[in-house]
């Protein structure tokens, strides 16, 4: 059946893409052409935008025609356009000559398939904001859950504490950490220390007899603090020291407790040659709690660890990680101080000679200095030593030059009784 003119139809077609689809309207009216055959003319064009849901490969929207008394049957042919967009194609339908029944352009009406632009970007918002809220309602279900089921924390008690793996952190630290010195090259610098106190005692004090009371060397020898305001330990190195025969024991081992006792961390002597950093944090160290098992190895440990980091950080120069020293104030001032100290239990025994006691000062001061470059040596160690100054002899015997166990050692394992004897006390009778 031939077309008439003035008939009113459209044509539709979508394109669908990855983010946004869009549907195209044509219509058109025929109009008079050459030889009487109607020709299509272009009326408008109408195009709806749409986020895409899903995206199929070819997707024709089925077409109607407008009219107001009767519908125009057209003949379609359908032809898909391919882009360069992922899953996209355009249909789009033409007519053919065909029969048409005349329908008013004026009165025409639409009909299109599927939903608006308007109504598909709202259920694809929708859509989104369900999706988000049940993603994020699964991620703190999953971390909850998660959560529930780690693994409790393991502790180390203090009896695995040697079965215990070593701290990586502590490997890399030690690795710059002050060279630790041999227990033998310790012991033979302790030694040294032994002569030089010993000369130095033989030399510049006598062995004649003196006018003195034992109660007038009792106060020098409290002062010093040696023996912890021990009334009979100071009554009885006050006797030791005035009779002849046991006097240059006597003074050994108060020079010697003396000088190495103010070097230790906590020390009874009553002038300190540690840095005053640690000096100063010693007496605010709460004391060790006995009711708590294993807490005293705790303790003991963690004093160990901040001295070894003390010396560390107060060295000048760390990257020769060589032992700590003395600085000049302490070698001079403080040692000077120790010296006066001493001299007041010693005055009744050195030479009235001018020169000789100006030489016994100045060599004093030294055998003081060299004890407190051993302090510090000893100070800067990762295991932890005690200077011992008893002896299983018992009053028929004294300790002239301390003795040296091993408390901890260098992987912070405590030591087993007995201690071990790094170097042992050197024992005198009387």
């Amino acid at each position: 059946m031939a077309q008439s003119t003035g008939t009113s139809y459209f044509t539709s077609g979508t394109i669908w893409t990855s983010s946004t689809s869009f549907i195209i309207v044509d219509i058109y009216t025929l109009a008079p052409g050459p030889n009487g055959v109607p020709t299509p003319n272009l009326v408008s064009q109408a195009v709806w935008a749409f986020p895409t849901l899903s995206s199929p490969d070819t997707t024709v929207l089925p077409t109607s025609s407008m009219a107001t008394s009767s519908m125009a049957t057209s003949s379609m042919t359908t032809h898909s356009v391919p882009t360069s967009h992922t899953s996209m194609s355009i249909s789009i339908t033409h007519p053919t000559a065909a029969s048409a029944t005349s329908v008013p352009t004026s009165h025409a009406t639409t009909e299109s398939s599927g939903l608006g632009g308007g109504v598909v970007a709202g259920i694809s918002i929708a859509t989104a904001l369900v999706g988000g809220l049940l993603g994020i309602v699964a991620g703190l279900f999953l971390a909850r859950r998660r959560k529930r089921h780690r693994p409790p924390p393991e502790y180390v008690s203090y009896s695995d504490r040697e079965k215990a793996p070593a701290s990586t952190d502590r490997l890399q630290l030690d690795q710059f950490m002050l060279e630790p010195k041999l227990d033998t090259t310790i012991a033979s610098d302790l030694s040294s220390l032994d002569l030089l106190i010993r000369e130095h005692t033989e030399t510049h004090y006598h062995l004649h007899p003196v006018r003195l009371e034992s109660s007038q060397l009792r106060q020098p020898l409290s002062d010093l603090g040696i023996e912890r305001g021990s009334e009979p330990a100071i009554a009885r190195l006050a006797s030791l020291a005035l009779e002849p025969r046991t006097r240059l024991s006597a003074i050994r081992y108060v020079i010697s407790k003396a000088a190495f006792e103010s070097t230790v961390i906590g020390g009874s002597a009553c002038v300190s040659l540690l840095p005053p950093l640690i000096s100063g944090m010693s007496p605010i160290i709460p004391l060790i709690e006995d009711s708590s098992i294993g807490s005293r190895e705790v303790t003991e440990l963690a004093i160990t660890r901040w001295r070894q980091l003390s010396a560390f950080l107060l060295h000048p120069n760390r990257s020769q990680r060589t032992p700590l020293e003395p600085s000049e104030d302490i070698s001079t001032q403080q040692a000077q101080e120790l010296t006066v100290a001493l001299i007041r239990f010693l005055q009744p025994f050195i030479s009235s000679d001018r020169e000789e006691r100006y030489e016994q000062e100045n060599n004093l001061r030294e055998v003081i200095a060299e004890c407190a470059t051993f302090g510090y040596v000893i100070l800067s160690q990762p295991s932890e030593y005690r200077f011992r100054f008893e002896s299983n002899g018992g009053l028929n015997t004294i300790v002239v030059c301390p003795g040296l166990d091993k408390l901890i050692d260098e992987g912070g394992r405590h030591s087993k009784s007995p201690l071990p004897q790094i170097v042992a006390p050197v024992v005198e009778s009387i």
